[in-house]
């Protein structure tokens, strides 16, 4: 396996030009963006608060957002719930929900929580996306510990 990968790892991946991307099939990857964080937080808030924020601007108005989540965290309390928000705001624009969870815990423990929506927003204007979080009445979560990367991934799929 190992001399696979060095193998592999010689290969060169050939730059691109405008057209070569132009003339991509539909379900390509035209570019990725990416937030993350290993600082770790505390909450308590029974309001959205913004977590992680990324900006993309689409190629086309027919392109799709596929937005990925990934985090893990402790939550100190069962038969709570928390909430998960990831939103949209095109620049100059009006916030939209894009997608949300709540996740209902039955034991205190630590646990992943992966997030993953795909967006049409129709827009080659500049679109910022957030993860926001809130939690039941009585609830502490704590997020990023022992150094857990936590991520927003966002990638423009060509139509």
């Amino acid at each position: 396996f190992q001399n696979e990968l060095c193998r592999f790892s010689s290969h060169k991946i050939p730059a691109l030009n405008g057209a070569a991307l132009t003339n991509m099939p539909g379900g390509g990857i035209l570019q990725i963006r990416e937030s993350s964080s290993t600082t770790a937080f505390t909450s308590t808030s029974t309001s959205y608060q913004t977590d992680l924020t990324e900006t993309i601007t689409l190629s086309s108005t027919s392109s799709k957002v596929f937005i990925f989540y990934a985090d893990g965290f402790q939550h100190q309390q069962s038969g709570v719930s928390s909430y998960n928000m990831i939103s949209r705001t095109p620049s100059g624009g009006s916030e939209v929900v894009v997608g949300e969870s709540r996740n209902e815990w039955g034991r205190s423990n630590f646990s992943p929580l992966t997030l993953v929506f795909i967006d049409s927003p129709a827009t080659t204007t500049a679109l910022t996306y957030k993860r926001q979080y809130k939690v039941q009445s009585g609830l502490t979560i704590q997020s990023s510990m022992n150094n857990y990367k936590r991520q927003l991934i966002l990638m423009e799929i060509k139509t």
